[in-house]
């Protein structure tokens, strides 16, 4: 019972750390878009697969990025 309990809060905090990352991996794939599109869509790639491994959702304004298709990153 109890390790259930303590997996619980390491799995609540992983996932924690992981929406601060993708935050910051999509906001610097914005940010690198003017330089060189080819970094951001690795930073939006990766971006997303942390988002599908550790079952986020991203909010309405970051889920505009990506193209409904195929999944790339849409610069605006």
């Amino acid at each position: 019972m109890v390790s259930t309990l303590i997996l619980r809060k390491a799995r609540a905090q992983q996932r924690q750390v992981a929406r601060q990352r993708v935050e910051i991996l999509l906001n610097e794939a914005l940010r690198s878009a003017i330089d060189d599109i080819e970094i951001a869509k690795r930073q939006a790639k990766i971006a997303r697969r942390l988002c599908l491994r550790f079952n986020l959702r991203l909010p309405y304004s970051m889920k505009q990025l990506f193209c409904h298709g195929c999944k790339g990153l849409m610069v605006p």
